[in-house]
């Protein structure tokens, strides 16, 4: 079934949701122990807030966020995300579409072996952020903020480091790499 969040509501409990899942401007969903949207061709809208993890299962989901959500762990396949504003974790665990003028506030990680694609671009905008890539990111990564770790084993099209006292580990691909602020750089890959 879907959930539609009208007023600020906690979410307890191991269901999931089979078809949507909306949060209402300036309303909060509240999921300590997380919520998962488990559906074939299901979709969220957040306009407000979903505090705590909101996992995706199945496959073929959408989520729009144009509000704030803690964590999402995309273990559906060929899913997209339009992100608007912010997230705080973003778990790439099966293939992701990603678009939207929003940021990732505290990390991105990608499974080895799967793809986030990004063909308009994905940014990191966080204070001692982390971007832990296994996989590929398909798009531009750029770099907001300052003490961002970048650890690359996959493969990235583009690196824009607009983020001073950062670091990246390379110990694979990256196609382009733009350096407006101070970086360290190691790893044996290569650019």
């Amino acid at each position: 079934g879907s959930l539609i969040v009208k007023e600020s509501v906690s979410y307890s409990g191991t269901g999931s949701i089979s078809n949507a899942l909306e949060v209402a401007k300036d309303k909060t969903l509240t999921a300590t122990n997380g919520i998962t949207l488990n559906a074939n061709k299901g979709s969220v809208n957040n306009l407000g807030t979903i505090a705590g993890n909101l996992t995706l299962e199945g496959s073929s989901n959408s989520v729009t966020n144009s509000g704030n959500i803690t964590t999402i762990i995309n273990n559906a396949n060929n899913s997209s995300l339009t992100n608007n504003s912010n997230i705080g974790a973003l778990e790439v665990n099966k293939n992701l579409n990603y678009s939207g003028s929003g940021s990732i506030t505290n990390s991105i990680d990608i499974a080895q072996g799967k793809t986030l694609r990004a063909d308009y671009g994905i940014t990191l905008n966080a204070t001692s952020g982390s971007v832990n890539n296994e996989g590929i990111l398909a798009g531009a990564l750029t770099l907001e903020g300052s003490s961002n770790n970048v650890t690359n084993s996959g493969s990235i099209t583009t690196i824009i480091n607009n983020a001073n006292n950062s670091s990246l580990t390379n110990n694979s691909n990256i196609g382009a790499l733009e350096v407006n602020k101070n970086l360290n750089y190691s790893g044996s890959g290569s650019i």
